[in-house]
C-alpha cells in the first residue's frame, strides 16, 4: 500500500449496525445469507458478508468497524466480477438493487458484488441515530439529529476517519479478501467515480479497469423534452409525464423500499466539508442568492452550507496528478448541468495527461446516472469496453414516443 497521510486513530467506535451472521471475515468464502429483504425477488440469491476493518487502515490494530457486502453470484459460466461503487457521497448500494436484475442478465458470467461504503447502510455508521436499530432506521428522525450531530463531534476523531480515502482503501481491502479469479472490474456512479478514481491512484488488488458513469451529481433527463411539449403540444404533456416520466424515476424511488437505504447526510456533511465543496467559504444565504434565478437546483449546496461537521485534513491524494491509472471507460450525459460535457472532457484530458488510457461513450440528452435513464446505452459500452472491442463515441437512448 502506498503510504497515506492519516489522522491520529480513532479512540471510541459506536456498535456496528445489524445483518445476519455471516461466516469467519477475512476468507474468500466468507458469505453466508444476507438479511430479509421482503418482497423482493431480485435479491433471492444474493449472498452477504460483514467484514471487520481497521477505522484507520494505519493503525490495524486499533479500533474497527464492519463494512457490509452484497454479491449477485454468476448465472453462468464466471468470467470474473463487477465491483459497484454508490453515489452521494451518503448512499447506500441499495441504489443499484432496483435494476441489478437487468444488469446481470446483460452481464452473466460475472459476480456482482456491491458494498455499503463505511457510514452508509449496513455498513458502520457516523453516529447511533442512523443504525438500523434507532427510531427511524438509518434514516435520522427529528429527534435524533442533534444527539447525532453531538455524538459527531464529541467522537471527532472517528469521525474524521471516515474519508474518502480510508473508503478507497476499504475497497482494496475487500477486494483481497473477497475477491476470486478472472477478470476484475469497478463499476462507479457520480459520487463513487471519485471515489473509485481515489481507489485507482493507491490500489493494491489487482483491477482490469474502472468504468465511470457520470462524473458528478446532476440532472433529470425529461426537462427538455417537457418544455418543448408544454410549447409545441400542451395536449400530450400529461400523457408524457405519465409514460415517460413516472416510469423514469420509478427505479429512483423504489430504492427507498429496502432496508437501511437511507441518505447518510452526516457522510455527505463531513466528505463535502472537506473534500468535494471547493467553495467552502459559501454560506447558505449566499447560495441561496445564486440560485435565485434559477429554475432547478440541487440540495446538496444547502447541504453543504448548513451542515456543521469537524472536517478532516485533504491527504497527499487530493487533486494529486493521475499517474498509474488502470484503463478507464467514461460514460456522461450531455444534459448534465453540474458537470457539463466540457468540463467532463477537462476532467478526462487530466487523466490523458498523467498517462491513463481513457475510453469515452457521450449519451445524448441524457442527465447524471445512465445506470437509471440510459442503461442500454451504459450496458452497450461496457460490454465492449469489457470485452476489449471498440466502443462507440456517442450513444442515443431510444427516443420518447
Amino acid at each position: 500500500m502506498k503510504p497515506i497521510h492519516v489522522l491520529a486513530a480513532a479512540t471510541t467506535l459506536l456498535s456496528a449496525c445489524a445483518t445476519a451472521p455471516s461466516p469467519d471475515a477475512g476468507t474468500p468464502d466468507a458469505f453466508g445469507p444476507c438479511p430479509v429483504e421482503a418482497g423482493h425477488p431480485e435479491l433471492a440469491d444474493s449472498v452477504c458478508s460483514v467484514q471487520t476493518v481497521a477505522l484507520d487502515p494505519d493503525a490495524p490494530d486499533g479500533e474497527t468497524i464492519d463494512l457490509f457486502v452484497r454479491k449477485f453470484p454468476a448465472r453462468t459460466e464466471r468470467a470474473g466480477e463487477v465491483w459497484m461503487l454508490a453515489g452521494g457521497p451518503g448512499e447506500a448500494g441499495t441504489s443499484f438493487y432496483t435494476k441489478i436484475a437487468d444488469f446481470r442478465a446483460r452481464f452473466p458470467g460475472y459476480d456482482v458484488l456491491i458494498p455499503d461504503h463505511r457510514g452508509t447502510g449496513r455498513s458502520s455508521r457516523l453516529c447511533a441515530g442512523e443504525t438500523l436499530q434507532s427510531e427511524a432506521g438509518t434514516a435520522l428522525a427529528g429527534a435524533e439529529f442533534g444527539p447525532c450531530f453531538g455524538e459527531v463531534w464529541a467522537q471527532a476523531d472517528r469521525t474524521t476517519q471516515f474519508s474518502m480515502t480510508h473508503a478507497a482503501r476499504d475497497l482494496d481491502t475487500l477486494m483481497d479478501r473477497l475477491g476470486g479469479d478472472g477478470e476484475r472490474w469497478v463499476y462507479a456512479v457520480s459520487y463513487g467515480t471519485g471515489l473509485a478514481l481515489r481507489f485507482g491512484q493507491l490500489h493494491d488488488a489487482p483491477v482490469d479497469g474502472l468504468i465511470l458513469d457520470s462524473l458528478v451529481p446532476a440532472a433529470r433527463a425529461r426537462i427538455p423534452d417537457m418544455i418543448d411539449i408544454a410549447i409545441h403540444r400542451p395536449e400530450a404533456l400529461e400523457a408524457f409525464h405519465a409514460d415517460a416520466v413516472v416510469p423514469a424515476f420509478d427505479a429512483l424511488s423504489a430504492v427507498s423500499d429496502y432496508e437501511a437505504s437511507a441518505f447518510s447526510i452526516t457522510l455527505a456533511g463531513l466528505i463535502g466539508v472537506s473534500e468535494t465543496n471547493r467553495r467552502p467559504e459559501m454560506t447558505a444565504e449566499a447560495v441561496a442568492a445564486e440560485e435565485a434565478g434559477l429554475w432547478f437546483t440541487s440540495p446538496l449546496t444547502q447541504l453543504q452550507t448548513r451542515t456543521s461537521m469537524p472536517a478532516y485534513p485533504r491527504d497527499e491524494w487530493f487533486d494529486a496528478p493521475y499517474a498509474d491509472m488502470p484503463p478507464i471507460l467514461v460514460v456522461h450525459g450531455t444534459l448534465d448541468p453540474k458537470t457539463t460535457l466540457e468540463g467532463a472532457r477537462r476532467h478526462i484530458a487530466a487523466l490523458e495527461a498523467g498517462g491513463t488510457d481513457v475510453t469515452v461513450t457521450i449519451v445524448e440528452r441524457a442527465p447524471h446516472a445512465s445506470w437509471f435513464f440510459a442503461p442500454d446505452c451504459l450496458h452497450d459500452a461496457m460490454e465492449d469496453f469489457m470485452g476489449g472491442e471498440a466502443v462507440a463515441e456517442r450513444c442515443r437512448p431510444a427516443p420518447v414516443q
